[in-house]
């Protein structure tokens, strides 16, 4: 790795630190009077649900939560249990027998949780603090930053052959950092899609760095762990496998990296099975989770597609329009011969895989629209449109990189406005 790459690295660390703790000093205050559109728009009580699952883990005994996500519950004190109150379809809760009948949430897996319980423990062991509310912040303030380091390094890998490679990589991750959304989603709102954002990156980094029988292993564990973590993993999932599969069949070789890699990965979906399984009964679980995903899906009459677009645009707006004009206009140039075919298929690649994931928000259009955090994987094709761009116009030579930068600081002032206009002051 080239010593430019780290010294980018570092930068992008720099940055995200003065904006992690402006941030923090900006929402330590009460909500702003002025509404927003989206009555959801803080998402609070995804935190203090998550939070409550923490402090479950941290204060009850594991055969009396076996890491299984509580109820839905804002009490930041006490961990909530109930026993007594019957199921109501679509909410996605029920008892379990394995814990004494209490209640607990099975819309969404529980490995986000164990992940952010074992990092922000080993922080108070360290620390000698106790778990709170400020930790729970800072740890999805650094799934941030992994998640951004993680796609510089993937670019920063396609692009290796350019002397601009560096350049490339960083003004491609800006957007990641400064648009709308991954602000609000990684400062005030917590829930899977955050961890989520880490092990998205991180099989990006593998695809970036090639197919072959080390990076498949790879590939697996990371889509069978990340089936633990959100939904959208298996679309990942499908997505790498067909990769995979095509890898294979070019290669004339067998199929032995498709058998390897689809082993491993469908053996996180069928662990969470038998999780809940033990849990609650597959009957019940797969009731529950078609009750709960037909109230999240496209058939509503409260939301619309032009609530569905405001949602988008105010989360990455102005991003995602320069970054299709920008990658519309890149076309009209001859490419750089800076980079190889197979650069510009890798990255390519990507941008199909990141597509094809975010066809969850528009299955699950009701949770997208009401949920900002479950647009943030918008980021991902933002930072690769824009990263194809800068690879086809880098033989235009310095004023290409100079538009794009001039581009990324006025969207990210532009953005910047945006959060400060109707952000809530929220954290105290």
């Amino acid at each position: 790795m080239r010593k430019s790459t780290l010294i980018g690295a570092v930068i992008i660390t720099a940055l995200w630190l003065v904006t992690a703790i402006s941030l923090y000093s900006y929402n330590h205050g009460s909500p702003s009077d002025k509404s927003h559109w989206n009555q959801r728009w803080e998402n609070a009580e995804a935190s203090a649900h998550f939070f409550n699952t923490l402090k479950r883990y941290d204060t009850l005994p594991f055969n009396q939560h076996y890491f299984a996500i509580s109820r839905p519950c804002v009490d930041l004190v006490n961990p909530c249990t109930v026993t007594d109150n019957p199921s109501i379809p679509g909410s996605a809760v029920l008892p379990s027998p394995r814990i004494n009948n209490e209640a607990i949430y099975i819309s969404f897996p529980p490995g986000s949780m164990v992940v952010a319980y074992g990092v922000i423990k080993m922080a108070s062991l360290v620390s000698g603090i106790p778990i709170s509310w400020e930790m729970l912040q800072w740890v999805n303030m650094l799934f941030w930053i992994i998640s951004i380091i993680l796609i510089y390094f993937a670019i920063s890998t396609i692009t290796r052959t350019s002397k601009h490679s560096e350049i490339i990589s960083f003004l491609s991750v800006i957007p990641m950092l400064f648009a709308v959304e991954p602000m609000h989603s990684h400062q005030l709102s917590m829930w899977a899609h955050q961890t989520f954002q880490i092990f998205a990156a991180a099989a990006f980094l593998i695809v970036a760095m090639g197919i072959n029988r080390r990076t498949v292993i790879a590939l697996g564990i990371i889509s069978a762990l990340a089936c633990w973590i959100e939904w959208t993993a298996y679309l990942m999932c499908i997505a790498l496998f067909v990769v995979v599969l095509i890898h294979d069949f070019k290669l004339k070789s067998g199929y032995k990296n498709t058998i390897i890699y689809t082993l491993i990965a469908i053996s996180g979906g069928l662990t969470l099975l038998w999780y809940y399984s033990f849990m609650v009964g597959l009957g019940p679980y797969f009731n529950e989770l078609s009750s709960r995903a037909s109230i999240r899906g496209m058939e509503k009459t409260y939301i619309g597609w032009s609530e569905w677009w405001l949602s988008v645009y105010q989360a990455y707006g102005p991003w995602l329009i320069s970054s299709i004009l920008l990658a519309f206009a890149s076309l009209f140039i001859k490419k750089s011969n800076s980079f190889s075919k197979d650069q510009y298929i890798k990255i390519s690649v990507l941008i199909a895989i990141i597509c094809f994931m975010l066809i969850e928000n528009i299955a699950m259009f009701e949770h997208a629209a009401t949920y900002t955090f479950d647009r943030i994987k918008i980021g991902f094709l933002i930072t690769f449109l824009i990263a194809l761009s800068a690879m086809r116009i880098e033989k235009i030579g310095k004023i290409a990189f100079l538009l794009i930068a001039i581009i990324c600081v006025i969207t990210s002032v532009y953005s910047i406005s945006q959060y400060i206009d109707f952000y809530p002051r929220y954290w105290r």
